[in-house]
């Protein structure tokens, strides 16, 4: 049952801040300036800290700026609940880590995502380019944010709490963690990512690709992927 525990134990992507109240169009934005500098530079803000800046393209004198703490706090949130890889038994990791990954990827195809509210709709091999911190700067994935790089931010948040909680439950981890080293918490994804994208799974059994059985995953997991056959299949 742990695939019920934990597929109820996302919360935080079932409760995201609304993200369609950023400021989205022709703009180009200047990233993320904090109340005192905009205080310095004449503008009257609001209370909170941080402040998404912003001009548009034919205007680009008039700055314009958008409170985002919200944001902030949601992804202090989602970083509050990841777990220290470290840790972790090697073997249970790496195969745990391929059956979480392999979801996602999964899940990023649905039309429809039902689980969730989070819009985890970024396939696998654009997720280890963006999540990769020494790999191509210019490969453009700001381009699914509407060239909002907050909401890159929040999406990377995301996909390490679902990572996170996959593994607290499968491995059934109650501890909280603090001070996790988020480059070393993305490069065991991304080593697993890269492995993800060499194998390219096609059978729906784990077990040929991890080495070790679970029934339990396969079962869900077929389940995801007739849910996807039937949303194609409507359109």
């Amino acid at each position: 049952m742990y695939m019920y525990d934990f597929f109820n134990s996302l919360d935080l992507l079932q409760q995201v801040p609304n993200i369609n109240d950023l400021p989205r169009g022709n703009y180009l934005y200047f990233g993320i300036c904090k109340k005192d500098e905009l205080i310095q530079r004449g503008y009257k803000v609001s209370c909170d800290k941080l402040y998404l800046t912003y001009a548009r393209y034919d205007d680009l004198s008039n700055l314009s700026y958008y409170p985002i703490d919200k944001f902030y706090n949601y992804m202090n949130q989602l970083t509050s609940n990841l777990i220290d890889l470290n840790e972790l038994d090697n073997n249970e990791l790496k195969a745990s880590l391929f059956e979480a990954i392999w979801l996602i990827n999964e899940i990023a195809y649905l039309e429809e995502i039902p689980f969730f509210n989070a819009k985890l709709n970024i396939e696998v091999s654009t997720l280890c380019d963006m999540i990769d911190h020494n790999g191509d700067e210019f490969n453009h994935s700001i381009d699914y944010f509407d060239n909002i790089g907050l909401l890159k931010k929040i999406h990377i948040a995301q996909i390490r709490y679902f990572i996170s909680q996959y593994l607290r439950a499968k491995l059934k981890i109650n501890k909280t963690y603090s001070n996790i080293d988020l480059a070393k918490f993305d490069s065991f994804v991304l080593d697993s990512m890269n492995r993800f994208i060499e194998v390219a799974p096609i059978k729906y059994k784990v077990e040929i690709y991890t080495n070790l059985d679970n029934p339990e995953f396969d079962s869900i997991f077929e389940q995801i992927v007739v849910l996807n056959e039937r949303q194609s299949n409507k359109t």
